[in-house]
């Protein structure tokens, strides 16, 4: 063979290894973009799924308390956030004590709306709420009290409920 026909054996094989390189690099930005488009579809899912449970919350405002009420004739802490998420294929446990062990934990600083707070004194879990907003260091929840029904709290404004949150966790994994 050659010089020139060893040129043009080595061109070609250049030619070859970059057009296989180009078809990588492609086929590996497809692969990418779909992976971050289903990551979106998923991440915006989680979203509206967050809004609408705040929604359905916020519907229920000045509702009254009444113990063990499961219905928008009167609801106890437990059968609120029960009833709200219900409305959305997320089945909690009756009592915030059982509750309390469903989702996944997160710190307060990850609360996202749809969230749910729960509160323990003396160790023991006695109250739960549900995540409305959490930004620059204000937790907005609504929860059903014993005294005024369902009604918004800012957390960090409240001498009573503040020292008493327990643990939070993010039960929109949970919705079927």
């Amino acid at each position: 063979m050659n010089r020139t026909g060893i040129k043009l054996l080595l061109f070609l094989f250049i030619i070859s290894w970059m057009q296989q390189q180009c078809t990588q690099r492609i086929a590996l930005t497809a692969t990418k973009a779909t992976s971050e488009k289903i990551n979106d579809n998923s991440s915006s899912r989680i979203n509206k799924l967050r809004n609408n449970i705040v929604a359905d919350a916020e519907k229920l405002i000045n509702s009254s308390y009444k113990y063990g009420g499961t219905t928008p004739k009167g609801f106890d802490c437990s059968g609120f956030v029960s009833y709200v998420m219900a409305k959305h294929n997320i089945l909690l446990n009756r009592s915030s004590h059982t509750q309390v062990k469903q989702g996944k934990q997160i710190t307060l600083e990850e609360a996202q709306p749809g969230d749910l707070i729960f509160f323990a004194q003396s160790g023991r879990i006695f109250h739960v709420a549900l995540v409305i907003s959490n930004q620059n260091g204000l937790t907005k929840i609504i929860h059903s009290t014993t005294s005024k029904g369902v009604i918004y709290t800012y957390l960090q404004g409240s001498s009573y409920w503040f020292p008493k949150v327990h643990s939070v966790r993010d039960v929109t994994t949970l919705a079927q």
